[in-house]
Parts: C-alpha cells; structure tokens; sequence
C-alpha cells in the first residue's frame, strides 16, 4: 500500500464516509458448487460493480473522495490484476494493493471481462472497508467453484470439453496461491511516493477558499518571489504546511503583512533617488 505523506484529511474523510455509507443492495446471486458431485453446494446474494457505484458514489462527493481504477499488466502485456486509488480533495491519497487476475491463458475476451469486473469490485469493497457480498461462513473456501455467477442470466447448459474445464480445486487453489502472492508482497517495504508540493498547495489554497491575489500574496510573502512558477517544490511544502495547519485569522495576517511588503517594495523601486545617489551618477560622467 501506497499513500501520501500526510494522511490526516483523507483518513478523517473516510472514517465519516465509511460511518454514513449505507451497504448496496444485493441484488446477484452466485452458485458455488461443492467439491463432492454427490453432495449440495450454496448460493448467496451478493451486489455487482453497478449497484456498489451507485451505492457509494453521493457519499463519497460529499466528504470529498474519489478514486481511480486501473488494470496491472506484466511485461507481456497479460492483465495480472486490478488496484484502486482512493483520493481526497485536500491532494491526499491512498493506493491499495491490487486484487489479483487469474483469468487463463486461453481464456476468452468475455471471460477476461468476466474477471476484470470481479477484480474491479472487490478492489473498490476492500479500498472503502464495505461490504457486499453476504458472509459465507468460508463455505466459499470449502466448497471452491465459480464465485460471482449470475443466476438472473440464462446459462448454457451444453456441457463442454472436459480439457477445457479446471477443476473446482485447482481453480481455489490457483486463487489461494495468487493472495499468498499478494501478501508475501505486502510484506516488503513499500516506497512512498513524492508528494507534489506545487499541487499540493493550489489543493489546499482552493479548500481554504483563497482567490489567486491571495495565493500570489502568500507566496511572496514566504519566498519574496512575484511568480508562483519560479518557486521550487521545497518552498511550495513550506507554504502547503502553514495553510494546513494555520487558522484563518493567521492566514489573513500573512496575506496582508505580504501584500504591505510588496507595497513598500514597489515604493522603493519607484521612488527618486537620493542627492548622494544623483551625485555618484553624474561623477560617474565628468572627466
């Protein structure tokens, strides 16, 4: 897992979301056959990528997230897994581990969409901690099989090569193995990315409700520098830090002791110059 070096605001984001976000109605239902053909399985109901969205996508406005999802391909281009980005409005973010993708050499563009999916809506359950699947009690486990089918479709009953076809524990087993993956990952220590100051500033400036006068006034007043492109990204974290933490009255004292600065600066460059100063001048001439 990936994050930003600060975490304050996204964290407190996602405690009030994850305390307001209601679960999405489940509305699928998958069938897990059991390993013994002479024995039942199960089914439960369980919410597809459509209903979680829907479900989530108003309270994540409303504290300020959002998040990307992207695929993970290896260096042959083959789709291995999925991860979610969980992003907040103050610059924070959080980059979760991706969910693996066992789709198969062979597998069919319908079968890797299949996957993709499943890949997608676990990823984005497991980012915002909520739940969409009914507890199984494991039997997932125990039985193994097909997770996520579709009872509301019409199926094809035409049975199929049996070359074709992995077995039920071959294909938990594969699942078992590509999480054991996962976590032997997690385990390595991760690299935190840099933080973008410069974005990170205008993130802030704008939450704080701070016009583009403003902004130049603070950066002036920090760095003594008229135009935000020649400061560097070390004084950008400095500026970013005290609007993080400053109050507003602090910050308006910062505004105006800058723009009296500017004020006086102007003044001096415009003001005549001193007699020594006109004398030194024409000195300079005479011969």
């Amino acid at each position: 897992m990936q994050m930003s070096q600060s975490i304050a605001h996204i964290a407190g984001a996602l405690s009030k979301f994850q305390g307001e976000v209601v679960s999405p109605t489940k509305t699928k239902t998958a069938i897990i056959p059991s390993k013994d053909p002479k024995k039942q399985g199960y089914k439960y109901k369980y919410a597809d990528l459509g209903d979680i969205i829907d479900t989530i996508r108003e309270p994540l406005k409303k504290h300020g997230l959002s998040y990307i999802q992207n695929p993970v391909r290896n260096d042959k281009g083959d789709l291995e897994g999925v991860y979610t980005m969980l992003l907040h409005e103050s610059g924070e973010y959080m980059i979760f581990d991706p969910v693996p993708i066992r789709a198969g050499a062979n597998a069919t563009p319908q079968q890797v969409g299949s996957a993709l999916t499943y890949a997608r809506r676990y990823s984005l359950t497991l980012a915002l901690g909520i739940a969409a699947d009914e507890d199984d009690d494991a039997a997932s486990a125990t039985h193994g099989g097909n997770h996520g089918v579709d009872t509301n479709k019409k199926t094809n009953t035409k049975q199929q090569p049996r070359n074709n076809q992995p077995t039920a524990q071959k294909q938990g087993n594969g699942e078992l193995n590509a999480y054991k993956e996962l976590a032997e990952q997690n385990q390595k220590p991760q690299e935190t990315r840099p933080v973008n100051q410069r974005g990170r500033f205008f993130a802030i400036a704008t939450k704080r409700g701070l016009k583009e006068k403003s902004q130049k006034a603070l950066v002036f007043g920090f760095t003594g520098k008229s135009s935000r492109s020649a400061v560097t990204d070390e004084e950008f974290k400095v500026i970013a830090d005290f609007l993080d933490s400053a109050t507003n009255e602090e910050i308006k004292r910062a505004i105006d002791d800058a723009v009296k600065a500017k004020t006086e600066q102007k003044q001096l460059d415009t003001s005549d110059p001193t007699d020594d100063e006109v004398m030194k001048l024409l000195g300079e001439g005479v011969a």
